[in-house]
């Protein structure tokens, strides 16, 4: 099982972008984005959201200007109560006036995590909101990836890029981390986009 979040990007130097963005929950990764035919569109961004286990991960795409980058995002297991990105287990693919949204919810021990994503077409870029709702404090919170970080912006994060997490753990990959963690029974989020 897997659903899209779809969009066209818009020209790097005009900014025009076609206004649909297309998102659909499908039984399998289909490339092909329905109504985008006809568009005159410079690149396309894209996020794939897909069973893994008992929860639900995801790979970004963008293809603009003759590049591309992808990203992916490193998963857990049911046994840790703070897992290397948050654990998605429902997600919705919702219509917000004229925006396509992915909205995603978890938890794992007593901490709940929520996310929404959007494509902006004239930014080129899509943007990652991830909150988490803690009742003690964490032994590790953020979201992992395997990709390269030069295309990735922090607003509330921040990207850690190293062979060693903050415990000393090795990780393949790189890491958005919110800037400061409060007392426990706090919300604490972090915000990054991916770009091109």
């Amino acid at each position: 099982m897997s659903w899209i979040l779809e969009g066209a990007l818009g020209d790097a130097q005009t900014g025009q972008a076609d206004s649909h963005a297309d998102s659909h929950a499908d039984s399998h990764a289909d490339g092909n984005a329905d109504g985008n035919a006809d568009c005159a569109q410079v690149g396309i961004a894209r996020v794939e959201f897909f069973q893994a286990t008992d929860r639900i991960a995801h790979r970004v795409l963008i293809e603009r200007d003759g590049r591309s980058a992808t990203w992916e995002s490193i998963e857990g297991d049911d046994l840790q109560n703070w897992p290397p990105s948050p654990p998605y287990q429902e997600v919705s693919l919702e219509r917000i006036g004229d925006q396509d949204v992915a909205l995603l919810v978890g938890m794992a021990g007593n901490s709940h995590w929520s996310l929404s994503v959007d494509i902006d077409p004239v930014r080129a870029s899509i943007r990652f909101d991830v909150a988490c709702r803690i009742a003690v404090e964490p032994d590790f919170l953020g979201s992992k990836y395997r990709g390269s970080t030069d295309s990735v912006i922090c607003d509330s994060a921040t990207i850690i890029d190293s062979s060693e997490d903050s415990r000393g753990e090795g990780f393949d990959g790189w890491c958005a981390r919110p800037k400061a963690i409060t007392a426990p029974r706090a919300t604490i989020r972090w915000a990054y986009e991916f770009t091109l």
